[in-house]
């Protein structure tokens, strides 16, 4: 889909491909739990770099291309709308980064002082840092052993909290 596309594409969601939902089920058996990021590639390489899915009864649209993200979210028209468990999470923590709305404050007040922090000199200049940190979690996994399970989500969200404190 060609870049200027996107926000048609995103205003008539019927123009948008995805594969056709079961009742209530939507497209939740398109959807291998045990390997999702091959199933959404997979639907990617049949359906393109944006493609629309029905889980349950939410309408969801994927947007899989590095290009196709970073123009959505670079767009003034872009609204930060949390949801689901986001939304349940305002009852305790409130208007904070995470569950602010767009128009709130407090949101333009992290967003204002976080943005520097995560441009694009800011995260070359932590790249060794980051590096050292992914290289320690796979020397964790090598060291682990073959018949060893590993959680790599855990993992992945240590490395996460990891390099967001560096």
């Amino acid at each position: 889909m060609a870049t200027h596309n996107v926000a048609v594409a995103l205003d008539k969601r019927e123009s948008i491909p995805g594969p056709s939902p079961l009742p209530l089920l939507g497209n939740i058996r398109d959807i291998d739990v045990k390997n999702t990021v091959r199933s959404l590639n997979e639907l990617a390489d049949s359906y393109g770099p944006i493609y629309r899915l029905k889980l349950g009864v939410a309408n969801v649209i994927i947007i899989s291309s590095y290009g196709l993200i970073n123009e959505v979210l670079s767009r003034k028209e872009f609204i930060k709308y949390p949801v689901g468990t986001v939304m349940r999470m305002r009852d305790v923590i409130h208007d904070s980064l995470i569950t602010a709305f767009h128009h709130e404050e407090n949101w333009a007040i992290a967003h204002r002082t976080l943005v520097p922090a995560f441009g694009p000199l800011a995260i070359k200049q932590m790249f060794g840092e980051m590096h050292d940190i992914g290289s320690q979690l796979v020397q964790k996994w090598i060291h682990s052993g073959p018949t060893t399970a590993i959680d790599v989500a855990a993992d992945l969200q240590s490395l996460a909290l990891d390099t967001l404190a560096l």
